[in-house]
């Protein structure tokens, strides 16, 4: 049941990572459009998602069926938005504006039948179990198909642009008929992993509970929830980190190591077995010596692995030893934060009379989305003061920023989302009292 939990999440990464590393060269190069519409095309797909992420949250809460309630949107998400992942990289003859408008309708669609799994997938692992342990298993597996996912979607572009001038049934294949056959291997893996997953799991029997108050008034009642705005802003400010580190580490790597292209893959592939080999020692640790304490301890590592990639230039095992301790703490801050979020919602449940797991899980995607789009506006106007120019070669100066930028974000916004956890008056630490207090008192 972990395994096909985990695999539920399979096909959303497959295609948001495929897209994000591939959507922009493809429609910069092989479509004609300019960088500056591809951009405004996928803000608009960031808006509607964002503006309807509450209410998937809240009919998946008041699903009713036989297969459940999270189940069947599984199912129901991921076919649709592999098929829209399929359309994105075949896209029929037309001019610029054509194009920009086919990106826009597509991305969007991909983007909201995504999001109506990975919420519900979310909220599935906040009731399966009220075992800590098992909270952590579970987040673990799924943080596991998540990298694993990820690495082979990375992998996918550079393997499918290999076939470039093979002849297949007749035709020989270009760019954009590679990128195609990519994205049709993503097309076939994520639906047999949707339907293992839809039948592999069961819900545990839940009494599904109507809501007496409208959408936006129980959306802001998700933050009087104390311990889950601790962990929302805290997982916020971690969001915003990476965002700002990883959009700066291959100019880092190419400006101050003479790391480019081919020469990443390495790294890459160091930094995610990492995050893959690491999983099994953060289930087994969790429980063990507490799942607050391997947090703070990830939060520590995690961002002096970006402080010691900009301090020197270190030979190449040193760069693949920090690539994969990068992977295996960033691991461990995911699979910590995801395993206590649950703990909060118990107390959230028993006050409330209500199951909002969905609304909830929503809450922490709309979280996702704004750190991420922060985490983009911040790196772009620290590489505009640092001075960077695309195309140029940078001088030492631009180099100089570009280390203290890299380094600097997850520093400081670890340093800042500790803080956040170490001084709330409703230290995670004591969500069990908490949970256990407010079941006295009902």
């Amino acid at each position: 049941m972990l395994i096909s939990y985990g695999l539920g999440s399979a096909a959303p990464t497959l295609a948001h990572e495929f897209c994000g590393a591939f959507l922009l060269l493809f429609y910069t190069e092989l479509a004609g459009l300019d960088p500056v519409w591809v951009g405004a095309a996928l803000m608009f797909r960031m808006v509607l998602d964002a503006l309807i992420d509450p209410w998937i949250g809240r009919w998946s809460d008041q699903t009713r069926s036989a297969a459940g309630r999270r189940r069947p949107w599984i199912i129901a998400g991921s076919v649709p938005g592999l098929v829209f992942l399929m359309l994105l990289f075949a896209v029929p003859e037309g001019g610029p504006w054509f194009h920009m408008i086919y990106l826009t309708i597509a991305s969007s669609l991909m983007a909201v039948c995504f999001s109506a799994v990975s919420i519900p997938h979310m909220a599935m692992a906040f009731e399966i179990s009220e075992s800590p342990r098992e909270r952590v298993r579970l987040v673990g597996y799924r943080n596991f198909v998540e990298s694993l996912c990820s690495l082979l979607a990375l992998l996918s572009g550079p393997i499918a642009l290999g076939f470039v001038g093979n002849t297949f049934l007749g035709k020989v294949l270009s760019r954009a008929d590679c990128y195609g056959m990519a994205a049709g291997m993503i097309l076939i893996l994520g639906t047999l992993t949707a339907v293992f997953s839809f039948r592999g799991t069961r819900e545990a029997p839940t009494e599904v509970t109507e809501s007496q108050v409208s959408l936006v008034r129980a959306f802001m009642e998700t933050f009087g929830n104390r311990l889950f705005r601790t962990l929302v802003l805290a997982y916020c400010l971690l969001v915003i980190a990476n965002r700002t580190a990883l959009a700066q580490l291959f100019l880092l790597l190419e400006y101050f190591h003479g790391k480019s292209g081919d020469a990443t893959i390495p790294l890459l592939l160091a930094f995610y077995a990492g995050s893959l080999l690491s999983m099994p020692i953060w289930i087994i640790s969790g429980p063990r010596i507490g799942r607050i304490t391997c947090l703070m301890i990830s939060m520590i590592v995690w961002p002096f692995t970006y402080a010691a990639l900009a301090a020197f230039r270190w030979p190449e095992i040193v760069l693949l030893v920090i690539s994969f301790v990068m992977g295996a703490s960033f691991a461990g801050i995911l699979a910590m934060l995801g395993a206590l979020v649950p703990d909060t919602l118990d107390a959230d449940r028993i006050q409330n009379g209500q199951r909002r797991e969905g609304l909830h899980a929503s809450v922490i995607s709309l979280t996702l989305q704004f750190g991420l789009g922060a985490g983009y506006l911040l790196t772009g106007l620290a590489l505009q003061f640092a001075g960077y120019r695309g195309g140029t070669k940078p001088t030492s100066e631009v180099v100089m920023g570009l280390r203290l930028s890299t380094a600097g974000f997850p520093l400081i916004l670890s340093v800042a989302a500790i803080l956040v956890l170490l001084c709330s008056p409703f230290m995670v630490r004591s969500v069990k009292t908490r949970y256990i207090e407010v079941s006295e008192n009902v």
